[in-house]
């Protein structure tokens, strides 16, 4: 039996999904940018403030993300590395059932 030959090419690149770092840096930034009580929007100290813009952000960050990764919009397998270790076969577990 022969084994298929593992694909030849390297995946696309997928450098939309480099988006999904700014709502790191956004958060791990917090304190050096945000570390004061004032000024205070709408009641709230401004690192509170701060904090949920960034997570208002991060939502906004992660829908642009998958909206411009072509894999995600064509609905394509993700490629993972460890799948040509196995060859493609996949046991499922319904095999045994019947």
């Amino acid at each position: 039996m022969s084994t298929p030959a593992p694909d030849q090419h390297s995946p696309r690149r997928r450098w939309s999904l480099l988006l999904l770092l700014v709502p790191v840096a956004l958060f791990v930034l917090t304190p050096v940018v945000a570390n004061t009580v004032q000024p205070r929007i709408l009641g709230m100290p401004f690192m509170l403030a701060y904090i949920i813009g960034a997570t208002i952000a991060t939502w906004l960050f992660v829908w642009l993300a998958a909206r411009f990764d072509h894999r995600y919009r064509g609905n394509e397998a993700e490629y993972v590395p460890v799948d040509h270790a196995f060859h493609g076969v996949h046991h499922t577990g319904e095999e045994e059932l019947s």
